[in-house]
């Protein structure tokens, strides 16, 4: 298997919360839509980063 550079590296900064924190239903729903957005888009890239090692690998 072979390692790769982005281990220490984080993938996204993360958003800072708003200064106002009110308990509004539909932004508790988008935040939780753009987490899991988010969550799909780093394990896709984790994929893709493997999928490329091991290409490289059987090419050499």
């Amino acid at each position: 298997f072979v390692s790769n550079d982005y281990s220490d590296k984080p993938l996204l900064k993360m958003m800072p919360e708003p200064e106002d924190h009110t308990n509004n239903k539909s932004e508790n729903l988008s935040h939780e839509t753009i987490d899991k957005t988010v969550d799909r888009k780093q394990k896709r890239m984790m994929k893709n980063r493997e999928s490329a090692a091991l290409s490289r690998a059987r090419k050499q």
